[in-house]
């Protein structure tokens, strides 16, 4: 049987979203801290003082370093999807290793 994972998308972020994994698991945070961005990832996901998180520019970013977390931490358990999907706006990729599924 293969393992399908499904992302959440823009819509399902909140501040806070990921701090206790963050906090919890070293793979989480290696791989939520790998993105570079032009804004602190940390500030807008997990307090979001200036109330950006629902603008797209800082949603997707968020929602992707989330993604890359959790998908971290199902692999350091041995759990890898054999495909993903997920409904980005204006399209995307799953993590490396991971085939996408089109709809």
């Amino acid at each position: 049987m293969k393992l399908a994972v499904l992302y959440a998308g823009q819509g399902a972020q909140h501040p806070g979203m990921g701090k206790e994994f963050y906090e919890a698991s070293p793979a989480f945070r290696a791989a939520f801290d790998s993105a570079v961005l032009d804004f602190d990832l940390h500030r807008v996901c997990f307090e979001d003082p200036d109330g950006v998180l629902n603008q797209t520019e800082y949603t997707q970013p968020c929602m992707v370093a989330f993604a890359a977390g959790m998908t971290a931490v199902l692999r350091e358990k041995g759990i890898t999807p054999a495909v993903a999907g997920g409904a980005p706006p204006g399209g995307g990729r799953p993590p490396a290793g991971i085939s996408p599924v089109t709809c």
